[in-house]
């Protein structure tokens, strides 16, 4: 018997009822339909709570504790209440509806008996969140009370606020309100899948408690624990600094599984509060935020979604306008009068006004204010927003950049943008795979330093004068067939390397598709003896799943082809570095970068200089693929063939080469290695001359060194021509 069937609970009679944990997304419970759905139950009946109003609460069944039908004592009984969810009538082990797992899912999350009543629960301990749908803040940080009706019988229950992610997916963040299985009460912050605590008090006995979470001045919060005495909640029984919240951006409540999460919770009900201010722009990379860029369309413009919070005594008007950062001109079409949406009177209400038609450029200030009858009440802004086109980033360490330092780094612009791994936008600079505040630790790294991306994005801007935006997610040591495949279950699972960036590029919610895909990878699969049509494979198989989950059919792929290393077996390494070069001739939305001539800082990663460089390159393949400029960023291989007399092998290739050396080639056939006498480079052709004349099945292949310094064959700018290997030579 597993351990799931030997559980049961009890329904009040003698017969035990086995535990079922089932997924189906039904309920039956009264208290958990809409106020809609109630209103439809209740047609043709008469007012059945005294008020003299037929209305939804008419029939909502009676709460079996009188002292509890108004949790939060709002006016509206729990069963009715929108803010409430009530679990103490559901049908027993079935998981409730209007609930979302996070972090894969616990299987034994359902309702279970507890005293006298049923409550919702865990069986396990997975490092799950079970998200309450309907508690969802409108902003990060919002004020929120939570109270609380708990199973008194033991077991351990936490309650996450400000919840972002999972413990399973080492992702995201909460502030953890926990209750164990001694009936202690624990403040924890987590960050990732580490939480640190502090104890508090015993919980009451009757299990009845509120939980305040507020946002104070700075970067500190307050939790405030209240207990209910039987006539009403004895406020600030225990309080918890949280020092610094910047960490946390998560606007969801949910439970944990935590040591099992089996005591069960009764009754939650959620109360966000006003803020205190008229008029502000809420900001979170969701929408819109101070230095987000956004991706343009097809005719090179972008939808900016202002989401604001507002009070209004009576009705008024919200109002935009567009100003380059700099210069405070505003920009054409996007002044005061363009952009205005009446607002109804309210106590404190969230609202959005879109701002569309925003050109390609930047940076911009988005300036909003709040009028009544033309007087102004209030303004807010966004700073330093741009319109331009946005890459991922993915890859393994000379795609994080470990250069030995920062020094002669690339000085930053304001027209490239970063998405940071604590997920928030600011201005590019080195290190661009910055650790510091990281959110999802699947791509965490020790130490980033100067990369290729800055130099990248720099080097595009200032060619195209588009702004760019750059959104990282590479892991030092990654192997491509097996951390970065796509997890068919959740694709999105921010546990994996896949699904961690891919949520990145998706949180973002642009209506236009992400520009490109910067790819610097395949040191690990080398190493590990990876083939060439097994790397290709895997490589075409990222490259088509995130085109298809990004939405993102034309999304734009750059690939780098491996360096040199120290200590490599060249046989494995040119097998990675074919696989590479031949995706790239196999995907027309794709092109390639070399790097074999740049130095290293030390057996496998570049120097400062060297990611300078290969980020130029990686601007100049942009320049050619995405936006068409008659450059010739590369001299690619076209073919190999034997002359008449097969003692030589011609090498055809797409542009003018020069230089190259005899020892850097190999030419075998069904007989072996040929001894190679010369190597004559003119014009797109090199050829090398042969000591024996070729038999059956030749082959050629180039890359054999592993000093950058070599004199490797080149375009005439001195790039260096792809490496290839076992390349049929052709009659």
């Amino acid at each position: 018997m597993n351990i799931l069937a030997s559980l049961s609970a009890h329904d009040g009679t003698d017969k035990p009822v086995r535990r079922r944990r089932l997924l189906a997304l039904c309920c039956t419970v009264a208290c958990l339909l809409t106020p809609a759905r109630v209103m439809l139950a209740a047609a043709g009946s008469s007012d059945g709570d005294g008020d003299g109003i037929e209305n939804a609460r008419d029939n909502c069944p009676r709460n079996a504790n009188p002292d509890q039908a108004d949790q939060d004592q709002s006016g509206v009984g729990d069963v009715c209440d929108s803010a409430t969810y009530d679990f103490t009538a559901a049908e027993p082990s079935a998981r409730p509806e209007g609930m979302s797992s996070v972090g894969g899912g616990n299987l034994s999350f359902g309702a279970e008996e507890a005293d006298g009543a049923r409550a919702l629960n865990f069986a396990t301990n997975l490092g799950t969140r079970e998200v309450f749908d309907r508690y969802t803040a409108a902003m990060p940080h919002q004020d929120v009370a939570v109270y609380l009706d708990l199973d008194t019988r033991g077991g351990t229950a936490s309650l996450e606020l400000w919840s972002d992610g999972a413990p399973a997916w080492a992702a995201g963040s909460g502030v953890i309100v926990q209750i164990d299985a001694r009936d202690r009460v624990w403040f924890l912050e987590r960050r990732g899948d580490v939480t640190r605590g502090k104890a508090g008090p015993l919980m009451p006995s009757n299990g009845r408690m509120r939980v305040r979470l507020s946002k104070e001045q700075g970067e500190r919060s307050t939790v405030h624990l209240d207990f209910y005495d039987g006539s009403g909640f004895a406020t600030d029984v225990a309080t918890y600094t949280v020092a610094d919240d910047s960490a946390y951006r998560g606007r969801s409540v949910a439970l944990g599984d935590e040591f099992g999460g089996s005591r069960g919770v009764k009754r939650i009900t959620v109360v966000y509060g006003l803020l205190g201010m008229k008029f502000t722009i809420v900001q979170d990379p969701s929408w819109s935020s101070d230095w987000k860029i956004f991706q343009r369309d097809a005719v090179g413009v972008a939808t900016i979604p202002a989401h604001f919070y507002y009070q209004l005594d009576s009705d008024g008007v919200v109002e935009a306008r567009v100003l380059d950062s700099i210069t405070r001109i505003v920009l054409p079409g996007h002044d005061w009068t363009d952009h205005s949406k009446p607002l109804p009177a309210s106590p404190g209400g969230f609202d959005t006004l879109d701002v569309a038609g925003v050109p390609t450029g930047g940076n911009y200030d988005l300036e909003m204010r709040l009028t009544i009858s033309g007087a102004l009440l209030a303004q807010d802004k966004l700073a330093e927003l741009a319109v331009g086109d946005v890459y991922l980033a993915g890859g393994q360490s000379n795609m994080t950049g470990y250069s030995g330092g920062f020094i002669g780094a690339v000085t930053p612009i304001s027209q490239v943008h970063l998405f940071h791994n604590n997920r928030t936008w600011r201005r590019a600079s080195e290190p661009m795979d910055d650790s510091v505040g990281q959110v999802d630790m699947v791509s965490y790294d020790e130490g980033p330093q100067h990369s290729l991306m800055l130099a990248f994005a720099k080097e595009l801007y200032l060619a195209t004068g588009v702004p760019v935006g750059i959104i990282p997610g590479p892991r030092g040591g990654s192997r491509l067939y097996s951390d970065w495949q796509r997890l068919a279950s959740n694709p999105r699972d921010r546990g994996t390397l896949y699904g961690s960036l891919l949520d990145r590029g998706l949180l973002q919610n642009y209506t236009s598709p992400l520009r490109g895909f910067l790819w610097f990878q395949g040191e690990g699969d080398a190493i590990a003896g990876r083939s060439t049509v097994a790397y290709g494979q895997d490589l075409m198989r990222l490259l088509a799943a995130y085109r298809s989950d990004l939405g993102s059919p034309g999304l734009y792929a750059l690939i780098a082809q491996l360096g040199t290393y120290a200590n490599a077996s060249f046989s494995k390494w040119l097998s990675i570095q074919e696989a590479q070069r031949e995706v790239v001739h196999l995907d027309a939305m794709s092109a390639l970068v070399t790097t074999v001539d740049q130095a290293r800082f030390d057996l496998i990663h570049f120097d400062t200089p060297g990611y300078k460089t290969i980020g130029a390159r990686f601007a100049r393949a942009a320049e050619e693929l995405i936006f068409g400029h008659k450059i010739d960023s590369l001299a690619n291989l076209v073919a190999a063939r034997r002359t008449l007399d097969g003692k030589s092998v011609t090498l055809s290739f797409d542009a003018p080469v020069k230089r190259g050396k005899l020892v850097l080639f190999r030419v075998s056939d069904a007989d072996g290695d040929l001894p190679q006498k010369k190597l004559t480079v003119s014009g797109n052709v090199a050829t090398i001359a042969l000591k024996r004349k070729l038999t059956l099945f030749p082959r050629v292949s180039y890359g054999y060194s592993s000093d950058p310094a070599q004199l490797w064959l080149t375009d005439l700018q001195s790039v260096p021509v792809p490496l290839f290997k076992d390349v049929p030579v052709l009659p």
